[in-house]
């Protein structure tokens, strides 16, 4: 059923029930720690100081290995009252039971062995997108939260959004109708200097670290996430996968993928579908779309909307980015002081996690010969790779719910189906470092 132009659904709508709680109502600002100042640490220290503004917290100190190369960025951090620490190791150390939250926005490799060192200083963690690269990671973090009786928080920042609470708590009340299926596409063109950024990206493993790099475990990782968090039954839980079946490519010179396609059944029996990539000219923004037995619903960055069989389309507006820092800064604090404010918990996160974890046990990462590329050059220098008619694969696929494969692209490769239920290793069926091979 296509989507009529929406009305709008105003926030005292019965299902509208997850507006954040008015700012600075809170009796004390917390203790927060910070690791970072370059990447995507700085938005972080933005969620960190405008939540310091509204009195929720007080930076007491920050791990910045590169000072001399963010100056201004260590001035900041000093007027806001924090110490600087030249390592991790140190200031996890020297602060160890004086922090409420330590803010982890590092490279993948990194999250679970910080979270765990945090977790065991006394802190509460707000750990970056993903959970980890690896399902027993995961278990780690969490024996080691249950240990020590602190809570992780997950940067999938659209769960955090009242926008997606609400649309989650309208399909929960069968707006419409048993849900049948969830599909997702998004193109990020991404040039060949992202993937010189740091010494993780487009990697699989970060020396024997897994990272597992990818559009689906990085930038469209959110996408993934909220698929299976639209799927769950719960008002604060995802599904998980049961199967998973993926195709992974790579057009650009790095060793993960940069294109990839998953089919997903979930536990409670909802199909997933999942479409992206970095290697494009033409940019689409993420959608999801739920197909209901009587009825749809939509997601974007900019809006959420459901419509019944029959009756006007129902939306609300997506939190801007400012928004959406605001919106974690504010629930992690009413978390930390009531302990019932959602959050994008550990169980949200390891439904992403096995999805990874299960793409890349059913693919190897196929290099997509060179006669299906074309190369775009841009006055700075940089270039794009892209795959010649990407975006009409994926509209086809997208519209028939297949895999590349399974609509005849020349350069596409099936993947294994892949049970998921008890997995517990990855890898377990497949090591992704021996089993990346040419496109046909």
């Amino acid at each position: 059923m296509p989507l009529t132009k929406p009305s709008s659904v105003k926030a005292d709508s019965p299902l509208f029930d997850f507006e954040p709680e008015p700012i600075g109502v809170r009796r004390k600002p917390l203790r927060v720690a910070l690791v970072g100042a370059s990447g995507y640490s700085k938005a972080h220290f933005k969620l960190i100081s405008i939540a310091s503004r509204q009195g929720l917290y007080r930076l007491v100190g920050a791990a910045v290995i590169n000072q001399a190369d963010e100056p201004e960025r260590c001035r900041e951090i000093e007027a806001m009252g924090g110490a600087l620490y030249d390592d991790f190791d140190s200031m996890i150390s020297q602060l160890a039971g004086q922090l409420d939250i330590c803010f982890i926005p590092t490279g993948i490799h990194h999250h679970a062995p910080m979270t765990i060192a945090a977790l065991k200083a006394g802190a509460n963690v707000m750990v970056e997108k993903p959970i980890a690269a690896t399902i027993q990671e995961v278990a780690e973090i969490r024996q080691c939260a249950k240990e020590t009786g602190r809570f992780v928080a997950v940067g999938f920042q659209s769960i955090y959004d009242p926008a997606t609470r609400w649309l989650k708590n309208a399909l929960l009340h069968g707006a419409i109708g048993k849900i049948r299926s969830i599909r997702s596409r998004a193109m990020w063109p991404r040039p060949t200097t992202y993937y010189l950024r740091n010494n993780w990206a487009g990697h699989l493993k970060a020396g024997d670290q897994w990272v597992l790099d990818s559009p689906f475990n990085n930038a469209l990782a959110h996408q993934l996430n909220m698929m299976c968090f639209l799927a769950g039954d719960e008002v604060n839980s995802s599904s998980r996968p049961a199967t998973v079946q993926a195709e992974l490519y790579r057009a650009m010179d790095i060793e993960s993928a940069d294109t990839a396609c998953l089919r997903i059944i979930t536990e409670n029996e909802i199909s997933l579908h999942y479409f992206a990539s970095h290697s494009c000219i033409e940019k689409q923004d993420p959608i999801i779309e739920i197909i209901g037995e009587s009825g749809v619903a939509s997601w974007s960055l900019t809006e959420a909307s459901f419509q019944p069989e029959g009756e006007p389309l129902q939306s609300v507006r997506c939190g801007s980015f400012p928004d959406l820092l605001r919106y974690i800064g504010s629930a992690i604090h009413s978390h930390s002081e009531e302990g019932e404010t959602p959050l994008c918990g550990l169980d949200i996160a390891e439904a992403h996690t096995l999805c990874v974890n299960g793409a890349h046990e059913s693919s190897a990462i196929h290099t997509i010969p060179s006669q299906f590329l074309s190369t775009q050059k841009f006055p700075n220098g940089e270039s794009q790779i892209a795959i010649n008619d990407l975006q009409s694969h994926i509209e086809q696929a997208y519209q028939q719910g297949k895999l590349f494969s399974e609509i005849g692209i020349p350069w596409a490769t099936s993947g294994e189906k892949i049970d998921m239920r008890n997995y517990r290793q990855f890898p377990t069926y497949r090591n992704p470092l021996k089993g990346s091979g040419q496109s046909s």
